[in-house]
């Protein structure tokens, strides 16, 4: 009987190594729970300790682990993640705005003018970032070079920019700095 856990159990505890580590969705919400019970940092002590007793805690990293962060790792979205406390919403003008909403290793984007809805989704791939439409064509990518330039494809494969190392430096080092002349000068 030990020669059938004992590989069981490695087996067990090496799979979370290999992939992703994924977004935790219902031990978050567990937490947030916890510190939502009550303002009073001993009943939300106590709380804890209970349901570490009780063994809410323990399952919900299981059931995290071993499940909702594997389904996370192949479709981009925890099932339990809640989408509405991540997304962003950025008002471009009168009846106009645009939503951010993370899900996953990707971002829904959508932009809402006069009651009507397009969509685009950005995700990262191994060939690099990509842009697709409503119904998950390719609309763009963008893809790094052994040099470090940058590469910007349409949907087809054809390039249709090309950004220098010099250039991507130049734009990345003005964005961090916060500096909006020193990227149009970039440019």
């Amino acid at each position: 009987m030990r020669r059938t856990w004992l590989p069981l159990t490695l087996l067990l505890m090496w799979m979370p190594q290999g992939g992703c580590i994924g977004s935790f969705g219902l031990t978050h919400k567990i937490y947030n729970f916890n510190k939502e019970a009550s303002p009073d940092l001993i009943v939300q002590e106590l709380l804890f300790l209970g349901m570490n007793i009780i063994p809410v805690y323990p399952v919900g990293i299981f059931v995290d682990a071993f499940v909702l962060n594997i389904v996370e790792t192949f479709t981009g979205e925890n099932p339990v993640s809640s989408v509405a406390q991540d997304s962003q919403v950025i008002p471009v003008g009168p009846g106009e705005q645009v939503v951010l909403i993370p899900r996953g290793r990707t971002l829904r984007i959508e932009h809402r003018v006069g009651g009507k809805t397009s969509v685009l989704t950005l995700r990262h791939s191994r060939e690099g970032t990509e842009l697709l439409d409503a119904g998950g064509q390719l609309v763009r990518r963008a893809r790094s070079t052994r040099s470090g330039a940058i590469v910007i494809e349409d949907g087809r494969g054809v390039v249709l920019e090309r950004h220098d190392r010099e250039h991507v430096l130049a734009v990345t080092a003005a964005w961090s700095l916060r500096q909006s002349d020193a990227i149009a000068d970039a440019q």
